[in-house]
C-alpha cells in the first residue's frame, strides 16, 4: 500500500516558495518530511503496530509504501496527518503493435515517430532522466552517452538491461529502445534520435519481476515509479534538487 501524508513534500515547499529556495533550505525541508513519517511510525508503534517502510518518498510526495494488514490500515486511516492510503498497482512498459507505424496516426509529421527533431538543437548539455527498464550501455547507438543512474528494482547503482531469471538470453530491451529514440546517433542510413547530443540518466523502474501466476514478466510497481521520480529530481540523493 502507498501511504500519503498531509505534511508537505519538498516539491510542495519549493512551490510555495515560488521556486526560490536554497540548497540548505531544500535539505531541511526534505529532512522535515522524513521526520513527519518517523513521527507517524512512532505513534503506530506505541499502539502495538510496527511498520517497515519499503520505499520512502519526500521529494515529489510525502509518503511511503509498506505491506499493511487490516489492523494497520484501520489505524492509519484514523491517524492525524495521514492524507490517504492507496493500493500499489502494477505498471508496464508502453508498447505498440508491429503494424503501428503503418497506421495514419503514426505517420510522418504526427510527432510519434523517431524522425522528430528540433531544428538547430541536438540536446547538447541536457541530461534526460529515463524511467524504464535497464539500458544496454554498450549498444553502439547509445554508447558513451548513458550515465551511471540508479536501479530502483534491485536497489543499486547498476541499471543495466537484465536477463530473464530462468532464461538469460531474454534480455529486457524496452529501455534501450527508448534511449535510442531519444539520444540515438550514428545509426544505419543516418538514423538518429530526437536529441543525439543529450545524455541519458537511466533509472530502472521496470524489469523482470515475479507475477501472481508464478512466472516473471517485465513490469514495475507504482511505488517503484514514484521512487524513480524521486531519484530523477535528486540524482545524488542529498535532499536538494540543485
Amino acid at each position: 500500500m502507498l501511504v500519503v501524508l498531509a505534511a508537505p513534500s519538498l516539491a510542495d515547499r519549493v512551490s510555495a516558495a515560488e521556486g526560490q529556495a536554497s540548497a540548505e533550505e531544500q535539505r531541511q525541508w526534505t529532512a522535515e518530511a522524513e521526520a513527519q513519517q518517523e513521527a507517524i511510525l512512532a505513534g503506530l508503534a506505541s499502539r502495538g503496530i510496527t511498520l517497515k517502510r519499503d520505499l520512502v518518498f519526500t521529494r515529489t510526495v510525502n509518503g511511503f509504501s509498506a505491506l499493511l494488514d487490516a489492523r494497520a490500515v484501520a489505524e492509519l486511516e484514523r491517524t492525524p496527518g495521514v492524507a490517504g492510503i492507496y493500493p500499489v498497482r502494477a505498471v508496464y512498459p508502453a508498447a505498440a503493435g508491429a503494424d503501428a507505424l503503418a497506421r495514419p496516426e503514426f505517420g510522418p509529421g504526427t510527432g510519434r515517430r523517431a524522425d522528430v527533431s528540433l531544428p538547430g538543437f541536438d540536446g547538447s548539455g541536457v541530461t534526460i532522466a529515463l524511467l524504464d527498464t535497464g539500458i544496454d550501455r554498450s549498444h553502439p547507438y547509445v554508447q558513451g552517452r548513458v550515465l551511471r543512474g540508479w536501479d530502483v528494482v534491485d536497489g543499486d547503482r547498476q541499471p543495466g538491461a537484465e536477463g530473464h531469471p530462468e532464461d538469460a538470453g531474454r534480455v529486457e530491451a524496452h529501455g534501450t529502445r527508448m534511449a535510442g529514440l531519444v539520444i540515438g546517433a550514428r545509426g544505419a542510413a543516418g538514423l538518429t534520435g530526437v536529441a543525439p547530443g543529450a545524455r541519458i540518466l537511466p533509472i530502472r523502474v521496470l524489469g523482470w519481476q515475479p507475477t501472481a501466476t508464478g512466472g516473471h514478466a517485465v513490469l514495475g510497481r507504482g511505488d517503484q515509479l514514484i521512487a524513480g521520480l524521486e531519484r530523477a529530481v535528486d540524482p545524488d540523493g542529498d535532499g536538494d534538487v540543485q
